[in-house]
């Protein structure tokens, strides 16, 4: 800074002594006094001038310093969409929009400090060099945001594929879950018509018990109660409980277990010869 400060001082005075030989019969015609007079109010311009244009300079060069900051912070940003696209989050396309936004900022900040620097040779330099490092950056950011773009374009379809592939498993599960009501309720229509046909076996061993008419009080009638006994019980156990067994849950087990205690309950009365529904009774005589 004080480099160039003394410069344009130098530059200064040079063209003031030059102004001097040119204007000396001039000079020399006047009093001593009318040149020192003269001789500082130029020197004093020329000096404001340099000063001005060094803190306009100085002040170029902090934009120039700021724009080089922004442009670290793009870098960060390019990180963080390189991560993005490694990982393939959604988030990248949100980032390389806020990447290029940033960029569009830093060309109008650039194109400014353009005009700002008008003639000197050395502060287009370093904008020349800041604006090829940001054409290098917009290169990158344009690479990684198409493979930000293709991860995306690839994960849209993956997600397309497994919405069709889910849609035709939920479509196979429903299929399953009516077949296998059908089987269900094919199963617990037979079971029902099996629990039916061993009821109606046991109704009938009922029945026959009934039928064979019941003894009096004698040994010849012991024969006689052993037989109604067997087909009781045996239209308890080998029918009505069997009826049960087959599905316990169905309105057909209940009946069947009514069934299976009223049974029960006449081969209770058998048993003492007691009646049990016969129609007929057979007396005997000891």
């Amino acid at each position: 800074m004080k480099k160039w400060v003394k410069f344009l001082v130098f530059v200064g005075i040079v063209y003031l002594a030059e102004k001097s030989c040119s204007f000396r019969g001039l000079l020399f015609s006047q009093s001593p006094e009318e040149q020192v007079s003269i001789g500082n109010d130029e020197l004093s311009a020329a000096l404001d001038e340099n000063e001005q244009l060094a803190s306009e300079a100085t002040d170029l060069r902090k934009e120039l310093f700021s724009i080089l900051l922004a442009m670290n912070d793009i870098t960060d940003n390019a990180l963080s969409l390189e991560r993005n696209r490694e990982s393939g989050s959604a988030n990248g396309k949100n980032v390389a929009q806020q990447i290029r936004i940033k960029m569009d900022i830093l060309r109008e900040r650039l194109e400014d400090a353009r005009q700002k620097a008008g003639n000197s040779a050395q502060l287009q330099q370093e904008i020349n060099r800041i604006e090829k490092s940001l054409i290098k950056k917009e290169r990158e950011i344009s690479r990684l945001n198409t493979s930000i773009t293709d991860v995306d374009d690839k994960m849209d379809e993956a997600v397309k594929e497994l919405e069709v592939e889910t849609r035709k498993l939920r479509a196979k599960e429903a299929d399953l879950k009516r077949v296998n009501q059908d089987r269900r309720a094919a199963v617990n229509e037979k079971n029902a018509i099996d629990q039916r046909a061993w009821i109606a076996a046991g109704n009938e061993l009922v029945n026959a018990a009934k039928i064979i008419p019941r003894p009096s009080i004698g040994r010849q009638s012991d024969a006689i109660v052993r037989a109604k006994k067997l087909l009781l019980q045996s239209a308890r156990e080998d029918c009505y409980y069997v009826a049960v067994r087959i599905n316990p849950k169905t309105n057909e087990a209940q009946i069947a277990r009514n069934l299976a205690m009223a049974t029960q309950s006449l081969y209770e009365r058998a048993a003492k010869r007691k009646d049990i529904g016969e129609k007929a009774v057979i007396y005997y005589e000891d």
